[in-house]
């Protein structure tokens, strides 16, 4: 847990994308790294948000709990795993509620376009000549 957490701070520490959130999810302990990691991704001005997938079998008070000290130790939330989606459209809000900061520089980026669909259409063509009945 802790090296991903970790991981995760450098790519974006290496991507210079302040104030940025990190999920983490999980269904384990919080390890010593863990707790390291989750207190660096805060210091850092980001912020650690998890979900724990976690089933009734496995979910008990003081897993939750922990989970939910290292939550708040990396600046975040802990979300329960909900098998009617209402766990994922919880986070998309609370990140739709935090401020965007603009970086000024983003009109400089080129997007990617994908003309995958329009190079099937060039393939219609071929495939109607290779199928067709031998008569």
């Amino acid at each position: 847990m802790g090296e991903g957490l970790a991981q995760g701070l450098t790519l974006l520490n290496q991507a210079k994308v302040p104030h940025s959130v990190v999920l983490l999810i999980t269904a384990s302990w919080p390890t010593a790294n863990g707790w390291a990691a989750a207190k660096a991704i805060s210091n850092a001005g980001n912020r650690l948000d998890i979900l724990a997938m976690l089933t009734p079998a496995t979910a008990n008070q003081s897993l939750i709990s922990r989970l939910q000290q290292l939550a708040q130790v990396g600046g975040g939330s802990l979300y329960l795993f909900k098998t009617d989606g209402s766990d994922i459209q919880s986070i998309v809000k609370n990140l739709k509620d935090t401020q965007t900061i603009k970086d000024e520089n983003i009109e400089n980026v080129q997007l990617w376009h994908d003309a995958g669909p329009w190079f099937s259409l060039l393939l219609i063509p071929l495939a109607l000549f290779l199928l067709r009945e031998r008569t």
